[in-house]
């Protein structure tokens, strides 16, 4: 929705004047992912995408960071599954998953999982696991609607900043 906002408001600009295509990339909640890989009783498979970060690399993703950059790497992608009946076993505690993790709690990496819970298929996508805000109808001009966005980033950043590096 964000990202709608904001293209929309570019779009109405002069087409000289229009200077962002805008892209609004999610960023992963760790606490929702491990709850999804504790919740399913088999989990099947694991993804994640993970792009160079930029500018420098956080301690907790530093090594598979530097692997990219030795690779001249941009984009980092791997995938492990498993058709046993027990599934994979452990994945919160993988290493490259671990920093891939991280990766995504600083917007660098997202993360997919297929599982069962039971006999039922479920899945786990970053992208349609964001945070949400809900407000009342939004206002008729674009000031209001940005200082709604700023006030919503604002009390984002600051839960970001409680949170810790960790």
């Amino acid at each position: 929705m964000l990202q709608k906002i904001l293209q929309a408001n570019e779009d109405e600009l002069d087409p000289e004047d229009q200077t962002t295509a805008w892209a609004v990339e999610p960023v992963l909640d760790k606490v929702e992912f491990i709850a999804w890989l504790k919740s399913v009783d088999i989990v099947q498979k694991v993804q994640f995408v993970a792009k160079l970060p930029n500018p420098e690399p956080k301690d907790a993703f530093a090594e598979l960071s530097e692997r990219m950059k030795a690779r001249r790497g941009t984009t980092f992608i791997e995938e492990m599954s498993s058709d046993r009946p027990s599934g994979l076993v452990g994945i919160q505690h993988d290493r490259d998953f671990r920093q891939a993790v991280a990766m995504g709690q600083h917007g660098f990496a997202e993360l997919k999982g297929q599982g069962r819970r039971g006999e039922r298929p479920s899945s786990y996508n970053q992208a349609d696991n964001v945070a949400t805000e809900a407000v009342g109808a939004l206002p008729h001009d674009w000031a209001t609607v940005r200082g709604l966005v700023k006030d919503l980033l604002r009390g984002k950043l600051r839960r970001f900043m409680e949170e810790g590096d960790g």
